[in-house]
């Protein structure tokens, strides 16, 4: 059995989007503890970093919120 044939065996939408959110609330602390720690040594990137790191979060959501649409 190959792996794709397996994931689609057991692994439901449900299970995906619940890995989607785990991932999502694992990263977020992480960013946010790196960034307090930046803000100590110098503002400015902290700020730019903050600013820009939240981009990597857009698929996680878009993926959130096309489940929660359907």
């Amino acid at each position: 059995m190959r792996l794709d044939e397996l994931i689609d065996k057991w692994v439901t939408n449900d299970a995906w989007l619940a890995m989607t959110i785990e991932n999502l609330f694992k990263m977020l602390p992480r960013l946010l503890n790196e960034i307090a720690e930046l803000k100590q040594k110098d503002p400015g990137d902290a700020y730019l970093i903050f600013n820009s790191a939240f981009n990597s979060f857009v698929p996680y959501l878009n993926i959130i919120r096309a489940k929660l649409i359907i």
